[in-house]
């Protein structure tokens, strides 16, 4: 593994004694860093030689108390673009019993919530919006899984599939579409709202 993927033995040693219970975790590459999962759960990434956890709604007041403020930015070479994981700061690495209660809460949860979406479709073609030309883009931009596309995001799915974004916001729409599990031409007005703002900021 290359070094700025890795974390100590120290700090791995206590990831895995705090999931143990669930499983034996496993390594992936995905987008440039380390995904980490259970159970084909993805929970962690590593970057940077830092941790980083994903957030979901059951542990978003955990997070916020343990101060775990610095989120993971995808880069990109338009517009970098933030995930939903964050940084394991060194004040929490300090301290093991807190290491160890939020390791295992973000898996938890994590785990529930992606039971809950098990009644989602597990092939990106059978999502709304997606027929075979886009299906082949995205799996041409190394998006092959639901998992991969709900993990990026509409916008910065939007980015590696398109090389030149100006003109295509039908695709953004598209894209999620899929994702929120609607039809582009009924998405959300805030959603829809927002990512014309941002379409329009890279002309």
């Amino acid at each position: 593994m290359k070094d700025y993927l890795k974390l100590s033995d120290v700090q791995f040693d206590c990831l895995q004694h705090s999931t143990q219970p669930f499983g034996r975790i496993r390594l992936k590459s995905q987008f440039g860093c380390m995904g980490l999962s259970i159970d084909r759960v993805t929970f962690a990434l590593i970057a940077n030689s830092q941790l980083w956890l994903k957030s979901t709604e059951a542990t978003r007041e955990l997070f916020c108390r343990l101060e775990l403020s610095d989120r993971f930015t995808y880069p990109k070479r338009i517009l970098p673009m933030r995930i939903n994981y964050y940084r394991v700061p060194d004040a929490v690495w300090q301290c093991p019993q807190q290491c160890e209660f939020l390791f295992y809460q973000t898996y938890l949860h994590a785990r529930a919530h992606a039971q809950s979406r098990q009644q989602l479709p597990s092939r990106i073609k059978d999502l709304p919006n997606v027929d075979r030309a886009l299906e082949r883009r995205l799996w041409q931009a190394g998006i092959r899984r639901v998992d991969d596309l709900y993990l990026l995001g509409a916008k910065a799915s939007f980015l590696k599939v398109k090389a030149r974004p100006q003109n295509e916001l039908k695709l953004l729409f598209a894209i999620a579409g899929a994702i929120e599990g609607c039809h582009s031409a009924v998405l959300p007005k805030a959603l829809r709202e927002d990512l014309i703002h941002w379409h329009g900021r890279l002309n």
